[in-house]
């Protein structure tokens, strides 16, 4: 439960995420009850939905650019900025609403002591 309220915390204080995640890899692997593994790999892979979206729209972003600039055409990079920032904006707020209710659903099945039905999912 402690890495699921050090990952709601995140919402708060932006670098808890990272101490919980370290805690889940460690955890993942001393688990003492038999549901535990599960939720520490949900967990982390939250984790990594949140970390790898934004840099992947960053990569594609000046990818996109560099491919503009090669082709001739003039790019400023304030409108590379630009459209870079609008699109985490758009992009990261159903993310983080999806990761906040993995993050919620992984708490309540750990209070009662359940497993994640399937942890190796990208999904709910």
């Amino acid at each position: 439960m402690i890495v699921g309220a050090l990952f709601l915390g995140t919402y708060f204080v932006p670098f808890l995420a990272l101490i919980g995640v370290a805690l889940a890899y460690y955890f993942e692997r001393h688990d003492e009850e038999e549901w535990e593994p599960s939720h520490f790999r949900y967990l982390i892979r939250t984790f990594w939905i949140v970390f790898l979206t934004p840099l992947v729209i960053v990569v594609i972003a000046l990818v996109a650019s560099i491919i503009a600039e090669t082709a001739g055409l003039n790019v400023d990079f304030d409108d590379v900025a630009t459209v870079t920032g609008i699109s985490l904006l758009i992009i990261m707020l159903p993310i983080l609403i999806f990761c906040g209710v993995r993050i919620v659903l992984s708490l309540m099945k750990s209070v009662s002591h359940k497993p994640m039905p399937s942890p190796q999912t990208w999904l709910l």
